[in-house]
């Protein structure tokens, strides 16, 4: 949004592509209420209904286009196993090269366990093992930069030793 008063510009974006651009936008505050209104300052158009619009998540920004987030930076994935969790991640940005990865979890019931520190930042696996089947496991990863967190996802998984295996079933076609 530009905000010079009625010589305001707004554009709403949907998944990066451009749907509207509007010009004439007063942006301002009034009752304590900040708004903008498009196009004209009616409150009524002339048939005198008034359009509602819902939107959700909504980035408004007056110093240039904020665009759309398009994937989580970090993305955290646990798979339960005997006695143990199997952690697998994602990152979608650059990380810097000295960054190192942190693993915390705790059990349901409020006990945590020795962080998992100073793992290498190329890594993106690990195993979580000595655990208790059947209990919720909160694990917390995070990329950390001179012993602050910038990067951090969190599951929850429940270790088990009960798998289900399906039998590979194959039919034989024609006569």
């Amino acid at each position: 949004m530009d905000t010079n008063g009625y010589d305001g510009i707004a554009e709403m974006w949907v998944d990066g592509v451009r749907k509207i651009h509007y010009t004439d936008v007063d942006f301002g505050t009034a009752s304590g209420w900040t708004y903008f209104a498009i196009g004209s300052n009616q409150r009524y158009p002339s048939n005198g209904r008034c359009m509602a619009v819902d939107f959700d998540d909504i980035a408004v920004s007056n110093t240039g286009y904020i665009g759309p987030i398009n994937e989580r930076e970090l993305v955290l994935s646990g798979t339960p196993a005997d006695q143990a969790i199997h952690l697998s991640w994602t990152v979608n940005v650059t990380l810097p090269v000295t960054s190192t990865w942190l693993i915390n979890h705790q059990s349901q019931a409020g006990t945590s366990y020795t962080p998992i520190p100073d793992i290498i930042s190329t890594t993106r696996a690990y195993t979580l093992t000595g655990l208790t089947n059947y209990v919720w496991y909160t694990v917390t990863l995070n990329a950390m930069l001179d012993s602050t967190p910038f990067l951090t996802d969190t599951v929850r998984v429940k270790p088990t030793d009960i798998f289900v295996y399906l039998p590979l079933a194959l039919r034989a076609y024609g006569p």
